[in-house]
């Protein structure tokens, strides 16, 4: 199976004191060693690392999670190409979202999966024109 997945999510399973993070990492795990895929934009690897370093101080660690990323053959990173530009900028204006939003929503609808995100206006917004859905949901089906 392949879902796309934001970098909420990311951030999630990596921040130890996020409210989520138990759930988050348990579905995360139990998902790629399911034999799950993970496909996120190539934006992924840098979104989870400007965030965790924010938050934390750390950019050496943050810039291990990214190369984590950039190199678990269970993530497939996708280009943002012009034909997906396109369909991120349309979506961000029909939807309205965020510019980096609207890439996973395109991307997701591009590839016809899942989005597994925690950002509330991405799981609104983008359930007009894909399937949105929370860590916890996933492990639930």
């Amino acid at each position: 199976m392949i879902v796309a997945v934001d970098a909420s999510v990311w951030l999630s399973a990596v921040l130890s004191a996020d409210r989520f993070y138990d759930a988050t990492f348990r579905w995360l795990q139990g998902f790629s060693l399911g034999g799950g895929t993970v496909a996120a934009p190539i934006t992924l690897a840098a979104e989870v690392a400007g965030a965790y370093a924010r938050r934390t101080g750390q950019p050496d660690i943050a810039t291990a999670y990214a190369l984590d990323i950039q190199n678990d053959p269970r993530v497939r990173l996708y280009s943002i190409d012009a034909a997906l530009g396109d369909a991120a900028a349309r979506l961000a204006a029909q939807l309205p979202l965020k510019g980096s939003d609207a890439v996973y929503v395109a991307l997701a609808q591009g590839l016809d999966v899942p989005l597994v995100t925690r950002d509330r206006e991405q799981l609104a917004r983008g359930s007009a024109v894909i399937q949105t859905i929370t860590p916890e949901e996933m492990e639930s089906q």
